[in-house]
């Protein structure tokens, strides 16, 4: 049996699995959409493994709801810091080590590290030259916060067809490693409102990089302030924009505990 943890942050809901305390009895690659399912699984937009790391204090693997593999989430980031339960927390994810920090206020602090416009760094095609791109008369920004992003800006959020665009945009052959989709409504200079199609998702209801990289295009190509709160489905996360990184600042929760047979899992797969 394999104990998780299942927690969220404004909705956006994992299943943690930490392999330093346990020995993992199969091989679970390849059981990450079973075990998100929400009828037949434990349900999950992600599910995190968590194990040893030389200079953090655990690495980070992210998985999608269909198996994919993503590079980061600062929705479950914040997750595994509350989880972790330790005043300051650092996390190795691919290519970063992020630095966490827990607030007075019981809110989690996370610097993500560093941010870029460049087309090599998200990454596009090569006939492509970021940010500014034009796809299906869709004029948005592309970045990369860690993980690849389209931030498109639109008048009203709630009545934006992101399920139709969403799905279109990500598997775009302009972005050879897939995109998450991000509609953006500016409220005021410090204040926008936004709606996240996650690559390997779909849309959730909340998205941690995507409130990053919409903060910071908002900023850069809009004129918003560094400071900007950012309205997701559920609730609000406090992005700020530094030079060259970007901090975000939000709540995250413990839901339950238990344990599954990751033999089940493998039966179903034959």
């Amino acid at each position: 049996m394999l104990k998780f943890h299942k927690m969220h942050s404004l909705g956006n809901d994992f299943v943690i699995i930490d392999s330093r305390y346990q020995t993992i009895p199969v091989d679970i690659s390849g059981l990450e959409p079973l075990v998100a399912d929400r009828n037949f699984g434990v349900g999950c937009d992600q599910l995190i493994l968590l194990d040893s790391s030389d200079v953090a204090d655990c690495k980070m693997k992210i998985f999608n709801a269909n198996g994919s593999q993503a590079s980061a989430c600062g929705n479950a980031t914040r997750c595994v810091v509350e989880y972790i339960g330790k005043p300051s927390v650092k996390i190795e994810v691919p290519d970063r080590v992020i630095s966490a920090e827990k607030k007075g206020d019981g809110k989690i602090r996370v610097d993500m590290g560093h941010y870029s416009l460049k087309s090599q760094d998200i990454p596009l095609s090569n006939e492509l030259t970021a940010p500014q791109v034009e796809i299906f008369d869709h004029i948005g920004f592309a970045i990369n916060v860690g993980n690849p992003h389209f931030i498109i800006f639109t008048g009203d959020v709630d009545v934006f067809p992101l399920d139709d665009v969403g799905p279109r945009i990500e598997n775009h052959y302009y972005f050879p490693k897939k995109v998450n989709v991000s509609v953006v409504e500016v409220v005021d200079n410090a204040n926008i409102k936004i709606r996240t199609w996650e690559r390997g998702c779909g849309e959730t209801k909340a998205c941690g990089t995507g409130a990053c990289a919409s903060a910071v295009v908002s900023h850069i190509f809009k004129g918003l302030g560094h400071d900007i709160a950012v309205k997701t489905t559920h609730g609000n996360l406090d992005i700020e924009v530094k030079e060259s990184h970007v901090i975000m600042t939000g709540d995250a929760n413990s839901v339950f505990y238990g344990f599954f047979d990751p033999m089940y899992f493998r039966a179903q797969m034959k």
